[in-house]
């Protein structure tokens, strides 16, 4: 197996351009990700999962491999209030996607750069509630109007503009619904016990409040 493994280092070696660079991708290792043992303020993440452990690794790679990458990249989930990924922006709790309905239809536009920033996404229960079974579907709770319950996420949408007058230029999609996470002025955060410089390069992603975003690549 080592033999292996050297022979595809040394052929990578030979068919790699010259122009090549590495990079160390390090994804949403945020304190609104982890547990209260390890994040910056001693209070587990808006929306923590068993992940302490990473924060080890990293600054072991950090101080014993670095010279192996040419660029150091971390992507951080860096969310406005009243984000569209949010239950409570439509009067939901937090993963009610899981209650059995699925996830919340929405009419997004089509954008053809396919940068998250362009994007957008309007409640298909604003645009035509009538289209939708809410009795086998996720809608907001009863008697729920965006106008008049949270109008900030339906006004400057170019998505809730489009799509209502020219559905055809729109696509559906289906938005699980979290908790309210990585808020910019919140716990989106880096722990402050990782290694991190400040050569390194920071991709924010999901400030866009019309789109979710779980790809640095699409920002």
């Amino acid at each position: 197996m080592a033999k292996i493994a050297g022979a595809l280092v040394a052929l990578g070696g030979l068919v790699a351009p010259s122009s090549a660079k590495t990079a160390l991708l390090l994804i949403d290792v945020q304190d609104c990700f982890l547990e209260s043992q390890c994040t910056s303020t001693g209070s587990a993440g808006s929306l923590s999962v068993p992940a302490c452990g990473i924060i080890e690794k990293i600054n072991s790679i950090q101080t014993k491999k670095a010279c192996l990458f040419d660029e150091v990249i971390w992507s951080q989930d860096f969310h406005p209030a009243g984000h569209i990924s949010f239950g409570s922006t439509h009067g939901l709790a937090p993963f009610a996607h899981l209650g059995g309905k699925g996830s919340l239809p929405m009419m997004c536009i089509n954008h053809s750069s396919g940068l998250t920033h362009e994007g957008a996404c309007c409640p298909t229960y604003h645009l035509n509630k009538t289209s939708l079974d809410c009795a086998t579907t996720l809608c907001p709770p009863d008697g729920w109007d965006y106008a008049v319950n949270n109008s900030d996420i339906i006004t400057d949408n170019q998505a809730c503009v489009t799509c209502a007058s020219n559905p055809e230029q729109c696509y559906t999609m289906y938005q699980e619904m979290w908790t309210d996470h990585c808020l910019q002025d919140g716990d989106s955060t880096f722990p402050t016990t990782l290694i991190k410089n400040a050569s390194d390069t920071v991709v924010q992603k999901g400030w866009n409040k019309f789109v979710d975003a779980y790809s640095g690549f699409m920002d």
